[in-house]
């Protein structure tokens, strides 16, 4: 089961828009990486939980950002219809 959450992983850090990097570095390749190294030696469960939590703390901003960011993408599209719709009545109007 971890090797396919792992491919999963990385496969979508490959996806990682560009405004949820921070600089170079690539939250999920970073959360990839605490997956596959950290998490599987951990020599304790205290290790392991810290892991959890940083990965828990990571996955929180992501969701986040990438949940807003869908909703203004939602916001302008709806907003270029509205536009786009006023134009076209416009033109009916002046034809």
């Amino acid at each position: 089961m971890a090797g396919r959450f792992e491919e999963k992983v990385r496969v979508a850090a490959e996806a990682v828009p560009a405004h949820l990097r921070m600089g170079d570095v690539n939250p999920l390749g970073l959360l990839y990486t605490l997956v596959s190294d950290r998490m599987h030696n951990a020599e304790t469960d205290d290790e392991a939980i810290e892991v959890i939590d940083e990965i828990d703390q990571i996955l929180g901003y992501l969701f986040t950002e990438l949940k807003a960011h869908r909703q203004k993408r939602q916001q302008y599209a709806e907003g270029v219809k509205k536009l786009m719709a006023r134009r076209a009545e416009a033109k009916k109007k002046s034809d």
